[in-house]
């Protein structure tokens, strides 16, 4: 297509879209802070420059239709109160996109079950390019990262489940600590994709599952999990697997990852 002599690509026209869609959004720069429960509705990018830290004390929803975008060298500090149960830190909706900043759970056990970082929710994305997932505790499927066809605020499951795309980063020093069933990243009826760059390493996965864990969500066979592994390191370094998977789901590695 040619348009004042210029000619124009299919890749220009999408590259533009991204940029209008980018400079649409709301931006908010951090200095260290704390903030609540905190729902995103619209396009919105977040700021965390280095040494900054951003405290949060409950979840942040990402809302069907919307993108969060975290950018920055700083830090995500979970800091959660003794009653919260198999929470999340994050529950995505929409689109959540990590470029460099750390997320940082609180360490220990909190409540019951403890807390994970990500719920990728049915028809969500989550795509990490790079940051690091850590310290975070709990009996969930996926205590880092979990994709799911269920969707909370409907409280229903839907055909599509959510996808984590894994690019690059670090997702370390995490603690699965349930006796069945728990994990540090899950495909929970959603899918998992693993690439060249991404690390997960130094977890603790006290059950017989792996860290990184495909299952059927709700034991229903048509909605069974899909791990892809095209590149990445994978060390299991507990009783735990480095990945295990259910007979119904589909698990695909190519390439030259590195799992041990």
């Amino acid at each position: 297509m040619k348009q004042n002599g210029r000619s124009f690509s299919a890749l220009d026209f999408k590259t533009d879209a991204a940029l209008r869609k980018a400079l649409a959004a709301e931006t908010k720069t951090f200095s260290n802070e704390t903030i609540g429960d905190t729902t995103i509705t619209a396009d919105t990018i977040w700021n965390i420059p280095q040494g900054v830290t951003l405290t949060v004390t409950g979840n942040i929803t990402v809302n069907k239709g919307a993108t969060l975008t975290l950018n920055g060298s700083g830090t995500i500090q979970a800091d959660l109160p003794e009653q919260v149960t198999n929470k999340q830190l994050f529950v995505v909706e929409g689109t959540l996109i990590i470029n460099g900043v750390t997320i940082r759970g609180p360490g220990g056990k909190v409540g019951e079950k403890g807390y994970s970082a990500i719920s990728v929710q049915g028809g969500a994305t989550c795509t990490m390019n790079s940051g690091v997932i850590e310290k975070f505790y709990g009996a969930n499927y996926g205590v880092a990262v979990s994709t799911t066809h269920y969707v909370t605020s409907e409280k229903t499951a839907v055909d599509t489940g959510g996808v984590f795309t894994m690019n690059g980063g670090t997702i370390r020093n995490n603690t699965a600590y349930s006796s069945f069933g728990s994990s540090v990243v899950c495909a929970y009826g959603g899918t998992v994709n693993i690439k060249d760059g991404a690390v997960i390493e130094n977890n603790t996965v006290t059950s017989t599952y792996g860290v990184i864990t495909n299952l059927r969500y709700n034991y229903k066979q048509e909605k069974a999990g899909t791990v892809n592994i095209t590149g990445g390191t994978i060390r299991a370094t507990s009783s735990g697997l480095a990945i295990c998977a259910d007979k119904y789901t589909k698990t695909y590695i190519s390439g030259t990852p590195i799992i041990r």
